[in-house]
């Protein structure tokens, strides 16, 4: 695919300093086959958006989960000497959602790693994240993304807690699959307080169209694109802009950033 993205005449690639506004915003497409979806980000938000309908009200909603202990290794280092720590999980249940796990240690890694790593571990309907006793941390933060996808009205019940993974959970909390937001659910553990958190997924209607077809995306009708927009309120400091799209067969390409600076 052919992409040509600029800001004010600024090619991909470049950083540049600006005192005027408003900026033009300038992308150009070519796709090998129909494009489906355009999208201009922001300081890494969408901002401007081509191809996306309005969801309709019994549209599936999609959440990503994220666990994060950020003072594990710290607490495990200060506890070295107590190795008959339990292990500690989070699980995600829900009654029709469909759940599949979205981190993935790189390549590169695989061969060097041994025992067993805190991964959210998948079966219908339901995902468990572990932190084995005997990890003292480094590639969770690769692993720990699990996505549901469901009907907004779902109960999603998450639970934490200590030990085997069938013990009672020290931790309970029901919600609605779209009421899932935010820091959901938070708390005390071996690895010092964790807590986990929920974004609505960008891309959720994306997903959307291949379920409800035969896996191609809605067309735009063209395999050309090319508009110009103006952003008449940059924000102050420094800002990135880059764009991405997205053909009916579901093959993505990406621009690279393009850095401004207000003066």
């Amino acid at each position: 695919m052919l992409v040509d993205f600029r800001v004010d005449d600024h090619a991909m690639g470049e950083s540049f300093a600006s005192a005027g506004t408003p900026r033009r915003v300038h992308l150009k497409l070519r796709g090998v086959r129909e494009l489906a979806d355009v999208v201009v980000f922001r300081n890494g938000v969408p901002w401007r958006v081509v191809g996306r309908a309005e969801p309709a009200a019994s549209a599936s909603v999609e959440r990503t989960l994220t666990f994060d202990a950020p003072n594990a290794k710290e607490s495990l280092a200060a506890n070295a000497a107590n190795v008959a720590r339990p292990p500690f999980w989070v699980r995600v249940r829900a009654a029709a959602c469909e759940v599949e796990a979205a981190g993935e240690v790189p390549s590169f890694a695989r061969a060097m790693l041994q025992g067993e790593l805190p991964v959210w571990k998948v079966a219908p309907h339901e995902a468990v994240f572990t932190w084995a006793a005997g990890y003292d941390g480094y590639w969770e933060k690769a692993l720990a993304r699990v996505r549901l996808r469901g009907p907004a009205e779902d109960r999603v019940t998450i639970e934490a807690g200590m030990g085997p993974a069938d013990a009672a959970p020290a931790f309970t909390k029901t919600a609605a699959l779209r009421d899932v937001a935010g820091k959901v659910a938070r708390g005390d553990s071996p690895l010092g307080p964790w807590e986990l958190q929920a974004r609505d997924s960008f891309d959720a209607p994306l997903s959307e169209q291949r379920a409800a077809g035969d896996g191609a995306l809605r067309s735009l009708g063209t395999r050309d694109f090319e508009q110009e927009w103006s952003d008449d309120e940059p924000p102050p400091g420094r800002a990135w802009y880059y764009a991405r799209t997205v053909q009916v067969d579901g093959e993505t390409a990406w621009s690279s950033p393009i850095y401004v600076t207000a003066r």
